[in-house]
C-alpha cells in the first residue's frame, strides 16, 4: 500500500495476506517529504509478470511529474534513476488532474 503520510512523504506498507486475515509486515518511508507535493495523487504500476520493476508516480513540489522505481533489490529515485519519468521534466499545471 502506498500513501502520503502526515509529513507529506510517500510511505510503503507491506501486508502479507488478504486484509481479513493479514498481518502487517513493514512500513518504510519511500519518498521524502521534500520531494513530494502535499496532496499529490499517487499511482503505482508494474510492467511484468514477476512484479518488477514497480513504479511509483507522484507530483513534486516544483510541479514535475516524478517517480521512483523498485529494481528488485532497491528503490531508486532521481537523479540516480535516469530511466525514471522525473528525468523527462514533464511539468504539471498547478491545480490540474494528471494521474
Amino acid at each position: 500500500i502506498y500513501y502520503q503520510n502526515p509529513d507529506s512523504g510517500i510511505q510503503e506498507s507491506i501486508i502479507n495476506d488478504p486484509f481479513v486475515v493479514s498481518t502487517f509486515d513493514a512500513s518504510t518511508l519511500l519518498v521524502p517529504a521534500d520531494e513530494v507535493l502535499c496532496g499529490t495523487p499517487i499511482v503505482t504500476t508494474t510492467i511484468s509478470e514477476n512484479g518488477f520493476p514497480i513504479r511509483v508516480f507522484f507530483v513534486s513540489p516544483s510541479y514535475i511529474l516524478s517517480g521512483y522505481a523498485w529494481t528488485g533489490t532497491t528503490w531508486e529515485g532521481w537523479p540516480k534513476c535516469t530511466g525514471c519519468i522525473t528525468a523527462n521534466q514533464f511539468t504539471i499545471e498547478p491545480g490540474s488532474t494528471v494521474l
